[in-house]
């Protein structure tokens, strides 16, 4: 379900170009603050428009709604941390919750967030199985018309309403 792996420069280039079709997301470069923001899917501009031998990909993140893959990029050092989930092989043992959060950019609305939980045996509860944190993943924007007052936790991932049951089914 989830996927990491390093990139170089070139790497990461190839890698983007894969991800044109359909996302929603943001792009914070090094040099600016975030400005490319997708709030409905679109295909993202070509990598060598946005990146200069003067910026980087700082950290971006994008959900191809289509697909249900969620990918997350960051700059580490020299390389290029990529993350990929795709959530059509979400496993018997994993729930996922979805949450809005508020944004620091004034124009941008919530973001939503996927958390990833999977049933774990844990040696400290008399080795029961619980549900672990495994993973937090974007996946797009708060679509509702009053984003104001939008607080609850529905329609999530799984395919099911999320009550907030404590993982109870």
């Amino acid at each position: 379900m989830i996927k990491s792996k390093f990139l170089n420069k070139e790497e990461l280039k190839e890698f983007y170009k894969l991800l044109k079709d359909s996302q929603v997301g943001y792009i914070q470069l090094s040099d600016t603050r975030i400005k490319n923001i997708y709030l409905s899917p679109t295909q993202l501009p070509d990598f060598d428009n946005i990146v200069s031998s003067s910026n980087f990909i700082y950290e971006a993140s994008f959900f191809n709604k289509k697909t249900n893959i969620s990918t997350l990029i960051r700059q580490i050092d020299d390389k290029w941390l990529v993350n990929t989930v795709d959530f059509n092989k979400k496993g018997d043992n994993t729930e996922i919750v979805e949450e809005y959060f508020i944004t620091k950019t004034k124009d941008t609305p919530k973001i939503k967030m996927a958390h990833i939980w999977q049933e774990k045996i844990d040696e400290e509860c008399e080795k029961m199985p619980v549900l672990k944190h495994v993973y937090s993943a974007f996946v797009g924007f708060d679509t509702h018309p009053d984003s104001s007052s939008h607080t609850s936790r529905e329609g999530n991932l799984n395919g099911e309403n999320n009550n907030n049951n404590g993982g109870k089914k």
